[in-house]
């Protein structure tokens, strides 16, 4: 996925499922990955196949002992999600890691898209 850029309104339902726009619906296909970020911001970072491999070679390359908390944080957070309709389904614990409630801010960062609460992403801008 590269050239994707923009920032997107969109609102969580009850059920956690989130409508995914358009422009980011085609970049990233059918089938993909979330999971917590390698950073551990309070988002749902959004990966495609070929990039989630990417992340991962690139992890398992690295020494042991400098992985061992991002395998563990990161790779138990991981859930394959299909669209459906244009809407995915959030897990839990990644709601609960992003305070994802409502009103929600979809950034696309070239290569990569972020899922924000509107809270947080505020909050981020004023650090």
């Amino acid at each position: 996925m590269k050239d994707v850029t923009g920032k997107y309104k969109s609102t969580l339902d009850e059920k956690g499922r989130l409508n995914i726009p358009a422009k980011i619906r085609d970049a990233l296909g059918k089938s993909f990955r979330l999971a917590k970020p390698l950073d551990d911001a309070p988002c749902i970072s959004i990966y495609t196949d070929d990039a989630w491999e990417d992340i991962v070679k690139d992890i398992m390359n690295r020494p042991r002992e400098e992985t061992h908390n991002i395998k563990r944080d990161v790779f138990s957070s991981v859930f394959q999600v299909e669209q459906k309709q244009g809407r995915i389904l959030i897990d839990q614990d990644l709601r609960d890691h992003a305070n994802l409630e409502g009103e929600t801010v979809i950034a696309c960062l070239y290569d990569t898209v972020e899922i924000w609460s509107k809270k947080e992403w505020e909050n981020r801008k004023k650090k």
